[in-house]
């Protein structure tokens, strides 16, 4: 009867592991913003379940077997494509996570440019830099917006994508989470992620890989540990494109000298300097930075709201990427009179 109990306990504990999630990636053909029979299967899709990473067959099919931590399914969206939304949160316990995407021109150029926007830290109203930042991106079409974190607390998590998102700024918009952005719930990442969705994911856009990353500390603690985002980090960069550029954005820091070398511990470690690594992004320190590290650009930008402690303006960054996937940068000043202008 003991033998008969420890082998129970050992099915039950072992059948979350064996759960598979399963579902499709197509493209909206028929435009009809939901899944059904018009739509064309994609193959070549990675999607992910926080851990593993698989890529979509023919008739656009995916199976994943989930891990103790996955509270999404979610896809990296192709180049060429967009997609109302990339994550599908595992609470809803669906038969099926299906995601459909739309062709977009904007995100298919290997020439391109994006907008990083960092450390708004809001705690009142939004201000005027969002119309600044509207009016820019309706004249300048970046391929997308990402905000580097710090949101900050729950009255800036709760009210910025409200006001700061895809229909809003008219073009594809992704966020980090900072330190700030890890409050009180169950564990720091909580109410981020009933929000903005996973904390790490990836994107394509061009013959970029972009890579998003979270902090590894804030306010409150979190329930994913370095060795997770190695985990996933590793699954994700091994099905990418060999000749395929990689850019990475973090809150903080993410790799701290010129070797570009991430340490979960001492036996999880991915060095980026083996692949085709032009940039890592963040914010987080307030300041305005640019440095090539022997090919590899690191880049921290300021605040829009505020303006820096090194006593730059109130900017935002863009970036662009040419035909070879090399980047160039400028600050584009929020406040300053259209006339002026």
């Amino acid at each position: 009867m003991k033998r008969l109990s420890v082998i129970l306990v050992s099915f039950l504990l072992y059948l979350p592991l064996c759960a598979q999630f399963k579902g499709t990636v197509s493209v909206d053909t028929n435009q009809s913003g939901i899944v059904d029979k018009g739509d064309k299967p994609l193959a070549g899709v990675m999607v992910t379940d926080g851990m593993n990473v698989v890529k979509t067959d023919k008739k656009g099919r995916f199976s994943l077997p989930g891990f103790e931590k996955t509270r999404f399914i979610s896809i990296t969206t192709p180049a060429g494509f967009e997609t109302q939304q990339f994550y599908l949160s595992t609470k809803e316990n669906r038969k099926s996570y299906d995601f459909i995407l739309t062709e977009s021109e904007r995100t298919k150029p290997r020439i391109h440019s994006f907008v990083q926007i960092t450390d708004t830290e809001v705690t009142g109203g939004m201000g005027r830099w969002v119309t600044d930042l509207q009016q820019y991106i309706h004249n300048e079409k970046p391929a997308f917006l990402i905000h580097t974190g710090d949101i900050c607390y729950e009255p800036g998590l709760t009210i910025h994508n409200q006001v700061v998102n895809a229909q809003t700024m008219d073009c594809p918009v992704y966020y980090c989470i900072g330190n700030h952005d890890l409050v009180k719930g169950n564990y720091g990442e909580e109410l981020y992620e009933s929000l903005y969705g996973p904390t790490w994911y990836s994107f394509d856009i061009g013959n970029v890989h972009y890579v998003v990353t979270p902090i590894d500390h804030g306010d409150n603690p979190t329930n994913y540990t370095q060795r997770d985002v190695y985990n996933w980090l590793k699954n994700d960069l091994a099905l990418i494109k060999k000749d395929q550029a990689l850019i990475l954005f973090n809150h903080d820091l993410f790799t701290p000298n010129d070797s570009f070398i991430f340490k979960a511990d001492d036996d999880h470690i991915l060095n980026f300097r083996s692949f085709n690594t032009k940039a890592q992004l963040y914010g987080h320190m307030h300041y305005n930075y640019v440095r090539n590290q022997n090919g590899i650009y690191t880049i921290c930008t300021g605040t829009l709201d505020k303006g820096g402690i090194d006593h730059s303006p109130s900017s935002f960054r863009e970036i662009k990427v040419d035909a070879n996937d090399n980047i160039t940068t400028q600050l584009r000043y929020a406040f300053i009179e259209p006339q002026i202008a």
